[in-house]
C-alpha cells in the first residue's frame, strides 16, 4: 500500500530528525523519487523509500540537487 508506505516513511523521517516537531516537513514526487523534505540548521534533508529500503540524504546544496542524487541511488 503506497499510502501506508509513505506514512511510515514520514514517521521514520521525523523520528530520525532531532527536534522535528519544530520543522515543517513537505512531501515531494519528482524525478521518480517520492518522499519528504525539510530544512534544518541551514541543511536540506530528503527522506525517501526505494525498493523497500529507506534513505535519508542531506547537504547544503539545494533540494533539486539532492533529489537528483537520490534518483541515482540504487539498492543493488
Amino acid at each position: 500500500d503506497l499510502h501506508l508506505s509513505l506514512r511510515r516513511q514520514r514517521q521514520m523521517c521525523i523520528r530520525d530528525s532531532a527536534d522535528a516537531e519544530n520543522t515543517e516537513i513537505e512531501s515531494f514526487d519528482k524525478d521518480g523519487v517520492i518522499g519528504y523534505y525539510f530544512k534544518k540548521d541551514d541543511l536540506n534533508y530528503i527522506c525517501y523509500e526505494r525498493d523497500g529500503d529507506f534513505f535519508s540524504i542531506y547537504g547544503s546544496i539545494d533540494m533539486d540537487e539532492l533529489i537528483k542524487i537520490a534518483a541515482g541511488i540504487t539498492t543493488e
